[in-house]
């Protein structure tokens, strides 16, 4: 995949062998700001070229195979690293079947935007995100980090949960930033994390002896709903608006409790679906191609799963899909993620 991920840079930004001064600064600059993704894309080389790329996407759910790459990373790999793979790709593989690690998505990501999109490059491409800004889910190596340092620069959407609470006015400031014949990408999505244990919605944080919650936004809502106690202040109240992104989460998700208790994995698994929808919902609504001058928007959300160490974070794509003011419902690109079984058949509408 680091050869993939390289050989889509290159082709997407060398060009020509006529170029001018300014566009050849352009393009060194561009290299020295890929310099890092890469020197960290070559430390994974030995395991994504001897195993990832020739293992069929359910092998990413085989703990041997992280035991391996850890391994050649050289990290010490001891009882508790083996008990910590096995549990936590087991869960991983078995709750969010599909997902994939946070370099793997932005390989597929670029490959696909270098094949449908005519002249597509990194220049030529305004970045949005989405995130919640817990620090588990913006670590270096994780994708909110990985996709600003490939292009950038990052215009953040996002608020508690992932969820785009920049809203319309942010979406139209930032729609006033496309370059000239340029592509709109806005990556996003809600996060949940994985314990050592296998534990889904708790994560051992540095320095602290002791589980917390992930996302702790959307479980200390669900927790608030369930307990049915919160009386929640009207919209428009100073008292809604004192915490309005919090209230937000609760009225949503509250509409949602019987898709997140009656999910089959368990109500964890089903409050990151539901809080993926609730972020879907509203980036729905505020994006507008109308004011983008001709520019397709291309949507990539998901959902981000925080793994322990010392094994990289995954991200479960649920929508990929590109818009434009002829095709305003949008066309689905999600096949050209791969990976078969996904649970994607929620590519939103």
């Amino acid at each position: 995949f680091s050869n993939l991920f390289r050989s889509s840079f290159r082709s997407n930004n060398m060009g020509g062998c006529c170029v001018s001064t300014e566009q050849q600064k352009g393009s060194k600059n561009l290299e020295r700001r890929t310099t890092k993704v890469e020197i960290a894309i070559s430390q994974e080389e030995a395991f994504l070229n001897k195993s990832l790329s020739r293992m069929p996407s359910s092998a990413l759910g085989a703990p041997e195979v992280w035991v391996q790459h850890l391994l050649l990373s050289g990290v010490a790999v001891d009882a508790d690293v083996r008990h910590t793979v096995a549990n936590a790709i087991g869960s991983v593989h078995y709750n969010f079947p599909g997902a994939m690690p946070d370099r793997q998505i932005v390989t597929l990501l670029t490959n696909a935007l270098k094949k449908k999109i005519k002249y597509w490059s990194v220049e030529n491409t305004l970045l949005g995100t989405s995130f919640c800004p817990d620090e588990i889910s913006n670590e270096k190596g994780d994708l909110p980090q990985l996709l600003h340092e490939m292009f950038g620069k990052v215009f953040p959407f996002s608020g508690l949960a992932g969820v785009p609470f920049a809203g319309r006015t942010g979406f139209k400031a930032f729609a006033s930033h496309v370059p000239k014949n340029g592509t709109v990408l806005i990556v996003y999505g809600p996060h949940v994390s994985i314990s050592p244990d296998g534990i889904v919605g708790k994560f051992k944080r540095p320095g602290q002896d002791h589980l917390t919650s992930a996302c702790g936004a959307c479980i200390g809502a669900l927790s608030i709903i369930e307990k049915n106690t919160y009386d929640m202040p009207s919209p428009g109240s100073i008292e809604y608006e004192e915490d309005f992104q919090m209230n937000y989460i609760i009225q949503e998700l509250k509409a949602r409790l019987e898709q997140i208790i009656d999910h089959p994995k368990g109500k964890q698994v089903g409050l990151v679906f539901q809080a993926f929808k609730v972020a879907q919902k509203l980036i729905r609504t505020i994006i507008d191609v109308d004011v983008l001058d001709g520019a397709p928007v291309i949507l990539l959300g998901g959902i981000q799963i925080n793994m322990p160490d010392p094994l990289p974070d995954f991200y479960l794509p649920q929508c990929f899909r590109r818009f434009t003011i002829e095709n305003k419902e949008g066309e689905s690109w999600l096949d050209m993620l791969g990976g078969g079984e996904k649970a994607l058949l929620t590519d939103l509408q």
